[in-house]
């Protein structure tokens, strides 16, 4: 009996040992793809707030490039007269070279507050820029959560889109109401 019992085991372990195991791993789940298509260009051109940045931006510009061009023409003006009173021998060398001097120090300054002026302007245009960003950070995680997406992709990376998937006007239209203008601090005109 213990015979038959130790037969019946070795059988019952064999059976075991030759039995595929078939365990099953946890899959995960498969999450439906639900995408949308937003046209960023689109964003940064028609946003009432990039419009705003934009206009600042550019207004002073103008009001730098004529103050610019301003002392240009007063530089321009002191080398001629400079130039003419050397020519008429109407200044010793040693006044000359002094005059000289004054006036390379003056375009050196004004040089410098050219450069000072289109630092202004980046930072002018980067401040508005953060604020539209962050504005619209937010409109598109809202519109994302609304929507229950899981994709959004930059209309710029398609060949295609069925427009029933572009979220840009949506976006477009709550960005306007959340952010109509940005204000900028600092953004009077420096120099």
């Amino acid at each position: 009996m213990t015979r038959i019992r130790g037969i019946f085991l070795v059988v019952a372990l064999l059976g075991c040992a030759f039995t595929p195991l078939t365990v099953r791993a946890q899959s995960p789940e498969i999450v439906p793809l639900k995408l949308a298509i937003l046209d960023l260009n689109r964003i940064y051109r028609d946003a009432a707030a990039a419009q705003k940045i934009h206009e600042l931006v550019n207004s002073h510009a103008d009001a730098y490039r004529e103050d610019t061009q301003r002392a240009e023409a007063e530089l321009r003006n002191a080398d001629k007269l400079l130039a003419d009173k050397r020519a008429r021998a109407a200044l010793s060398a040693e006044d000359f070279d002094k005059q000289r001097r004054e006036l390379e120090l003056r375009v050196q300054e004004s040089q410098k507050k050219v450069q000072e002026r289109r630092r202004s302007l980046a930072q002018l245009q980067a401040r508005g820029l953060q604020q539209l960003e962050t504005v619209l950070k937010q409109v598109v995680e809202q519109v994302r959560v609304e929507r229950g997406l899981n994709l959004i992709l930059r209309s710029e990376q398609t060949a295609y889109v069925d427009p029933a998937l572009d979220i840009t006007d949506e976006v477009l239209r709550r960005l306007d109401q959340k952010l109509p203008t940005v204000s900028v601090d600092g953004d009077e005109n420096n120099g």
